[in-house]
């Protein structure tokens, strides 16, 4: 699989987060569990998703997405859980700390992310969608440091106003 295959697929989830992922929650949660999938079966061959992670990706996301229109509330609760691990670990990496265990980062931030669920179920998806889909944008860019950090505040930014100006036209 080419990297540019791989960064179009990033693109592609990152894009479907951060304007769609509140709207259709069986899209966030399919997005998590392809990328949950990718990540888990490109970790023997070091990152580089190959085909069966791909086909890990296909099969997460797919059974993530099914089961979150079936089990809607239960399914949330594991994306949030999962993303705001996800982003507790980036966040420690970003800032040079170290908790000892990225499995307690995680930890931490997959509580922090269900908490922020079961409180506020359609803020909480597009608060984390966003944050999650700009993420994944930024990360497949190759920027510096300040050019990675003024993308990713604008397509929050654009993201939340996507998000806002389509659940408003939803109500």
């Amino acid at each position: 699989m080419s990297s540019s295959t791989d960064s179009l697929i990033a693109l592609l989830v990152g894009g479907a987060l951060l304007f769609f992922g509140s709207r259709y929650y069986w899209l966030v949660a399919g997005g998590v569990g392809f990328l949950f999938g990718t990540n888990l079966g490109s970790a023997p061959d070091g990152g580089v998703i190959t085909g069966s992670a791909l086909a890990m990706g296909i099969l997460f996301g797919f059974i993530a997405a099914v089961a979150s229109v079936f089990i809607t509330k239960f399914a949330l609760s594991i994306s949030g859980f999962v993303m705001g691990g996800i982003l507790m670990v980036r966040f420690m990496e970003a800032l040079g700390w170290d908790l000892g265990s990225t499995f307690a980062a995680f930890l931490i931030g997959g509580i922090l992310g269900l908490v922020l669920v079961i409180v506020s179920q359609e803020w909480a998806l597009i608060f984390l969608s966003v944050i999650t889909g700009a993420a994944i944008i930024v990360n497949v860019l190759v920027l510096d440091p300040a050019s990675a950090q003024f993308v990713y505040i604008v397509l929050v930014i654009l993201g939340f106003t996507v998000q806002l100006f389509l659940n408003r036209r939803k109500s």
